[in-house]
């Protein structure tokens, strides 16, 4: 497992894009471009006051990128938050052999400057709750998050990242118990990735659902994680379950995600140490679910 983020192996500067959209969208030429954000995967820019253009960085975010193309306009109308689903898709050219998209420009704040209300602990429930419907078998395969939280723990150690070292004693007897219970149910829908960089705020609501690269399907508690992310109630998670054996399952995605923020913090990521200290920090407060 590689921590930090990975160097872009595409050309996505904003000449780049002057080129893309003078070539397939010429009427949206014209407009502004400025330079939004760069994750792993995608580089953003502001297109005008309304839209922005995601490109992927890298090989390995081709498939993630077409999963947004492929899932996200169907499912944006069943979510209660804004969502980024794409307006217009570029197609791949010699110039840059890569899908690409436009979408709405979502106003707000990211969520680990800006954090939510509790009370918004109800809102993430309801988003959880409309978006974790059963899941078509051609749902998008991630191998890093709808799978077993066991098959997580695996390759952690094949990697040479066991959890271990980085939890208290308290937390590690809340890493056993989250792995004796495997999810048993038919997959459902997942974010999958929805950390607080990836969530937007006004005046302490929420307000969008942003980069859906890791869409999939499986557990829901692999999503239900993030509330030990976003609130410091240990037991904010409750506005979602009250399953014990779900709980127990999200707290050890929570503490495999809190760690996973750790180490990329240690990388050169300070905002993602930072969402990795607070997720371990809730869970040491939060109750064993025997």
């Amino acid at each position: 497992m590689a921590f930090g983020q990975p160097p872009a192996e595409f050309n996505v500067g904003l000449e780049t894009v002057r080129i893309l959209l003078a070539d397939q969208f010429p009427g949206l030429a014209d407009l502004p471009i400025e330079v939004a954000d760069a994750g792993w995967d995608n580089a953003m820019f502001r297109l005008g006051p309304d839209l922005a253009i995601r490109l992927p960085r890298r090989k390995e975010a081709l498939a993630c990128i077409q999963a947004e193309i492929n899932w996200l306009t169907s499912l944006a109308p069943r979510v209660p938050l804004a969502i980024p689903a794409p307006i217009h898709v570029g197609a791949p050219t010699p110039f840059f052999p890569a899908p690409w998209t436009i979408v709405p420009w979502l106003p707000g704040n990211p969520a680990d400057t800006n954090p939510p209300n509790p009370t918004e602990a109800e809102t993430l429930a309801n988003f959880f709750r409309a978006l974790h419907t059963p899941a078509p078998p051609d749902a998008p395969i991630n191998e890093f998050r709808g799978v077993p939280l066991q098959e997580m723990q695996v390759r952690r150690h094949l990697s040479d990242n066991p959890i271990e070292p980085y939890l208290t004693p308290y937390q590690i007897e809340m890493w056993k118990l989250s792995l004796e219970n495997p999810y048993k149910d038919a997959p459902v829908w997942l974010h999958g990735d929805l950390h607080p960089l990836n969530a937007l705020t006004t005046n302490g609501q929420f307000s969008a659902i942003l980069d859906w690269g890791d869409l999939t399907s499986g557990d829901p508690a692999c999503d239900l994680a993030r509330f030990y992310m976003f609130f410091n109630d240990p037991n904010a998670i409750q506005s979602a379950t009250s399953d014990p054996e779900t709980i127990r399952r999200a707290q050890g995605w929570a503490l495999h995600f809190g760690v996973t923020h750790l180490l990329h913090g240690e990388h050169g990521q300070p905002r993602h140490g930072e969402i990795g200290r607070q997720t371990l920090e809730n869970l040491e407060q939060a109750p064993l679910m025997y």
